[in-house]
């Protein structure tokens, strides 16, 4: 992980990232544990519930972090798993996997 001198604070989504950092050397008072926010979209169900098992990805908005490569080979699995993939802002990414999936 990347950390600096001049960071105030660092804002992280879990507990493990914290106690990572803090294991790293950054004192805990800097470090604060708020969780992924959600958009309100996903509190509502857009379809049927069926049996099977879901896979909830977040890629990073500004273009990182695109492991989907390493993603869409789950869905030849099986035909009972679902995945959603959350692109953020990241259009190119939302464009590539467009391309890729059958939208059911």
């Amino acid at each position: 992980m990347y950390f600096s001198d001049y960071v105030d604070y660092y804002i992280v989504a879990t507990e493990f990232t914290k106690n990572r950092m803090i294991d790293d050397g950054i004192k805990e008072e800097r470090i604060c544990a708020y969780g992924i926010p959600i958009s309100d979209n996903f509190k509502e169900r857009h379809y049927e519930k069926k049996e099977g098992f879901n896979i909830l990805t977040i890629f990073g908005t500004l273009g990182m972090n695109d492991f989907s490569e390493y993603i869409m080979p789950i869905l030849d699995i099986s035909n009972d798993i679902r995945l959603t993939m959350v692109c953020g802002k990241n259009e190119e990414l939302k464009e590539k996997l467009e391309k890729n999936i059958v939208f059911l």
